[in-house]
C-alpha cells in the first residue's frame, strides 16, 4: 500500500514563511510539518511508499524529500506540478500512475497533524468496502459534509453564505454534518471515476469535494468519525502552528 501527501499549495495563509518556502516544510518542534505527517504514517501503518506532488518552491521540498528519502530508507516519488497547481482531484488524477496497482491508497495533507492511528482508517475503509473513507469531525468549521445515519455521503453545506450542495437536498432523521479532517482512503474504483469526471468536466485542476459530490451515487463514500479524542489540527495558518507547537510539544 502506498500514500499520497498533497504538499503542493502555495500556503497563502502562513506568511511570511511560504514567501521564501514550502508550507510542508513549516517547522514544528523544530521538525518540518511533512516530517511528522511521514512519519505518523510509518508509524501506525508502516506504509514505506510515498507519493508526494509538489508546486510551490518545489526545488527546497525535494531536497528535503531526496534526505528524508536516504535517511529512513523509505521509498518516494514526486509528482511534479510546477507548471499548474492542479488541487486536490486533479492533483491526484496527474499522480494516479505511481499507484495504478494498488487497491486503496491513503491520502494525507501535509498541513495536517494529527496522533490518530491511521490504519483505523484504512481498517474501515476495508472492512466497510468503501470506494472512499473520510476522517471527519463533530468540530467547528465553515464548511461541513452531510452524512446520512448509515455514514454514506449525501451533501455539503456552506456556513457562510447557506449554501447546499446538491440542490434540494433535504434532511433526514440521523443526518450528521461533519468536518473533513484532510485524511482519506481511496479505492481503485474511485481513481477511474476520477479520470471520467475529469473527462467530462473537461477540467485537469479541480477540487476532490466537487468530485465527491457528482458520485454519491456512483460510489461508497462514508465517513469515519471515531469516538475518542485524538489530536488533530491544521497548520495552514500562523496561529493554528504556532498552536501545534504547543499541542504537539511531546511528537516526534
Amino acid at each position: 500500500m502506498k500514500a499520497m501527501i498533497f504538499a503542493a499549495g502555495v500556503g497563502s495563509r502562513l506568511k511570511p514563511w511560504t514567501d521564501s518556502h514550502p508550507k510542508a516544510l513549516a517547522p514544528v518542534q523544530g521538525n518540518p510539518v511533512i516530517n511528522h505527517v511521514i512519519n505518523q504514517i510509518r508509524r501506525t501503518t508502516g506504509i514505506n511508499d510515498f507519493v508526494v506532488n509538489v508546486h510551490h518552491f518545489a526545488k527546497e521540498l525535494e531536497d528535503w524529500l531526496k534526505n528524508k528519502r536516504e535517511e529512513d530508507n523509505i521509498n518516494v516519488d514526486i509528482s511534479d506540478e510546477q507548471d499548474t497547481l492542479l488541487e486536490t482531484g486533479g492533483g491526484l488524477l496527474k499522480a494516479k500512475k505511481f499507484f495504478e496497482d494498488e487497491d486503496c491508497v491513503l491520502v494525507h495533507n501535509a498541513d495536517i497533524l494529527t496522533d490518530i492511528n491511521l490504519q483505523r482508517v484504512i481498517d474501515k475503509h476495508n472492512q466497510e468496502k468503501n470506494d472512499v473513507t473520510l476522517l471527519c469531525r463533530d468540530r467547528d468549521s465553515s464548511r461541513k459534509l452531510i452524512f446520512n445515519k448509515d455514514g454514506r455521503l449525501k451533501g455539503w453545506k456552506n456556513y457562510k453564505n447557506g449554501e447546499i450542495l446538491p440542490d434540494g437536498l433535504q434532511h433526514a432523521k440521523g443526518d450528521k454534518e461533519l468536518a473533513f479532517n484532510g485524511i482519506h482512503v481511496i479505492g481503485s474504483k474511485m481513481i477511474e471515476a476520477l479520470r471520467e469526471y475529469a473527462e467530462k468536466t473537461g477540467e485537469s485542476r479541480f477540487s476532490l469535494i466537487p468530485f465527491y459530490l457528482d458520485n454519491i451515487k456512483n460510489l461508497k463514500i462514508s465517513c469515519f468519525n471515531p469516538n475518542d479524542n485524538y489530536r488533530w489540527i491544521d497548520i495552514g495558518k500562523s496561529e493554528t502552528l504556532q498552536e501545534a507547537n504547543k499541542l504537539f510539544k511531546d511528537h516526534e
